[in-house]
């Protein structure tokens, strides 16, 4: 298990990336960005939703809470992953996806850095 110090570096760097990406998809995407006290929420009008992303320093991991569902991205391989399927930039843009389903339309701009991590790697 990485030490609380790197741990909170890394997850700080990660939702802060995250963070500037979704204030720059904001306008197209029926959507805002807050952050308080390290919690990321993305707070969606139409329909009603809210999207909260949390740092949970005790057990390593960053909490996604989604409508009814919860995910639990571990540090693996220098980036923040939900095991064996994606990065959390990749997890955050699946959740607000364009698709048959989906809740919301968000893209993230590809010139916008990646949160951690090559790009590549998002997929497992």
């Amino acid at each position: 298990m990485m030490d609380e110090q790197l741990f909170r570096r890394e997850a700080d760097k990660a939702l802060e990336n995250l963070k500037q990406a979704l204030i720059d998809a904001e306008d197209e995407g029926g959507f805002e960005t807050e952050e308080n006290n390290g919690v990321l929420n993305v707070v969606f009008d139409a329909p009603k939703a809210k999207f909260v992303f949390t740092p949970n320093t005790p057990v390593r991991q960053i909490w996604i809470s989604a409508l009814s569902t919860s995910f639990k991205l571990e540090w693996v391989d220098g980036a923040f992953k939900l095991p064996g399927v994606f990065a959390l930039r990749m997890a955050a843009a699946f959740l607000m996806c364009d698709g048959d389903d989906a809740v919301h339309t968000v893209r993230l701009r590809p010139d916008v850095p990646q949160l951690v991590g090559d790009p590549r790697n998002d997929v497992a």
